[in-house]
Parts: C-alpha cells; structure tokens; sequence
C-alpha cells in the first residue's frame, strides 16, 4: 500500500492531493490479474485519508459501498470478527448452471430475443473522430445534480404521466443521441442492477452484478414526446421480463446488433 506525506504548504498539499486523485481514477489494471484494485493513504499534520481505486469491472455500485463500510467497520472495530460472505464465484456458477438448464422461463427469454434481433436499430450514427484523434483523447464524466426542490417536480412530472423516473432520465439521453444521429432507429445498451437473491447474503457480496438490456429505440416524431417516452417504457418492460437471457448473450448472437451509448438504471 502507498503512502503520501502531504507535509508542505497548502497548495503544496492540494497539488499533491490533485495528483494523486488523477493517477488513481486513470489507473489501468492488467485485465485478470489479482487483484484490480489499490489502496493510497495520504497523510498530513492532522489527519489521514485513505484513497480506494477500483476497476469497475469487478465491483459495482454497491459492491463499492460494501468495500468503503467494510473498511470503516473493521477500522473503527480492528478486533471484530471477520465473517467471509457467499463467494461471487459460487453465484456466477450458479447462473452459468441456470444458462444451461431446460429452464421454459429462460427457453421463453431466448425465443422473445431471437424473434426481435432482425427488428432492432443498429449503432446511432453519430458525428465522430478518427481513430487517431480518439487514440490521444482523454474522457470525462459530466454530472449534474437536482437540488431537493428539483427533483420532487422531476419526480411528479414522471408519476403525472405514468412514467417511472428513470425512464424520464433515460428518454433525454434518447432524445439527445437522436438529435445528432442521421438514423432515428438505434440501439443502446442500458446497464441494470441485477441481484439475484438466490442467498440469504447476497447484499454483502462483492462483484459486478450489473446486466446489460438492448434497448431498440424508434424515434417517432409524429408522436408526442411524452408518446414516444411512454412506448420506450413499454419496450423497456418487455425487455426485462425476458432478460433471462442477458443483454451479452442477445450481443454475441451472430445476427445481433451493434449497439452504442450507455444508460444506467437501478433494477
């Protein structure tokens, strides 16, 4: 584990501070190899921080609050007994075992997904950079966040019109992509929280539990916004009732499509 000393001058903390933020959230871990995640304590005249970088690819949301909790609990409590969970290993097992059994629900999954691959939209077509470009080109994350006030409008405007929040979130990224895209049919893929509760411990395993469903998406422009975000939902749901057969699967189907864009929900 690394160790910082932050002792210096205030912008020399905050210079270090920024350093180190930006060579963790850049970190690239080799793909497999144990165990894809780093710990950095930085220490000044008062205080220490403790700094977690992880690969999202082997913890997700909630996977890092457990880790973040974890370590609180057993810093503030170094004696307590340590209690190893359900491995994440026995429950990707189980859903391989799932895969491959004659289960009808998941036999109904695949045929609903066979039956709708030839229908669905392929990657938008948007403006983009070459490949050169895109080699030296760096990424960011853009938030926004609704104060209280905003969200509870946010949040009616959705319950007025019988569309889950979500879905409301989603349909402005839908929206957006659509603008720019010379083809109004496309597909994205929309990340989910899936848990299955097949153990009585499943909330304090650590893995990547998210999902992937392929969204279709036809803009209709004869419709209503509020139309068009309606049949996205009902699209949305039908996905799901049949997501026994995950989005990954519906990918590496020969026909598949070639989706682009990402939205995240919570399931």
């Amino acid at each position: 584990m690394k160790v910082v000393n932050l002792y210096g001058t205030y912008d020399e903390k905050k210079e270090k501070i920024k350093t180190l933020r930006i060579e963790l959230a850049n970190k690239q871990y080799p793909l497999g190899k144990w165990p894809m995640c780093d710990l950095v304590v930085s220490i000044d005249d008062n205080k220490s921080i403790i700094h977690f970088s992880v690969d999202m690819l082997i913890a997700d949301f909630l996977s890092m609050n457990i880790i973040l909790n974890d370590l609180e609990t057993f810093y503030r409590n170094p004696n307590m007994e340590i209690k190893i969970p359900t491995l994440y290993r026995d429950i990707i097992n189980y859903q391989q075992r799932m895969k491959l059994s004659s289960n009808l629900i998941r036999q109904k999954a695949e045929t609903y997904w066979n039956e709708k691959i030839g229908k669905m939209g392929e990657t938008p077509e948007l403006p983009i950079i070459t490949k050169h470009n895109l080699a030296s080109s760096d990424f960011y994350q853009k938030k926004i966040f609704l104060d209280e006030m905003q969200w509870k409008e946010f949040c009616n405007v959705a319950q007025e019109n019988n569309i889950t929040p979500s879905i409301l979130v989603m349909s402005a990224l839908v929206e957006v992509i659509g603008l720019w895209s010379s083809v109004k049919k496309f597909s994205i893929n929309a990340t989910l929280f899936n848990r299955p509760q097949v153990v009585d411990d499943i909330n304090n395993v650590v893995g990547d539990f998210t999902d992937v469903n392929v969204l279709s998406v036809s803009l209709d422009y004869n419709l209503s916004y509020i139309e068009r975000i309606k049949k996205m939902q009902n699209d949305m749901w039908a996905d799901m009732e049949h997501r026994d057969f995950s989005g990954v699967e519906v990918l590496r189907k020969p026909e598949s499509v070639n989706p682009a864009s990402h939205f995240q929900i919570q399931s």
